[in-house]
């Protein structure tokens, strides 16, 4: 079972309403069978408030883990929340600068799997695409 659900945070409203709680159980439930993780991405960065979305991510790890699917998240915000990231099965990282990126990403590596994402650019030189490479 190598598919994916990729979801936008947006698509679930993220206030905590006992009818969005189980149209998430919903959702789930009804691809568990055909998924083996769901990707939460796009619609805004799904961590951009992280605090006010609390309630999201809770409702979403006990949705994912009760129906024993894997989560991964795409995001370029800098969360240091071990219990957020020890729940994630891989983070999809935007990064701009990997020298700056480097304590951070090493924070993470340390809690789950990383993939760094670097938009190149007709402007963006050889030796920033090196520093990527090689790091």
């Amino acid at each position: 079972m190598a598919e994916h659900l990729f979801c936008k945070q947006k698509d679930v409203d993220s206030n905590s309403t006992s009818s969005t709680y189980n149209n998430l159980i919903k959702l789930v439930h009804t691809y568990k069978d055909k998924v083996d993780k769901i990707s939460i991405s796009g619609g805004g960065d799904p961590l951009y408030n992280y605090e006010e979305n609390e309630s999201f991510w809770n409702n979403m790890f006990r949705v994912t883990q009760s129906a024993n699917v894997s989560l991964d998240v795409h995001t370029r915000v800098r969360l240091y929340n071990d219990g957020f990231w020890n729940k994630v099965n891989k983070v999809a990282l935007s990064s701009d600068n990997i020298k700056q990126d480097k304590k951070y990403i090493n924070y993470l590596r340390n809690l789950t799997k990383v993939r760094i994402v670097h938009v190149i650019t007709k402007d963006t030189t050889k030796e920033v695409i090196d520093e990527y490479v090689n790091a």
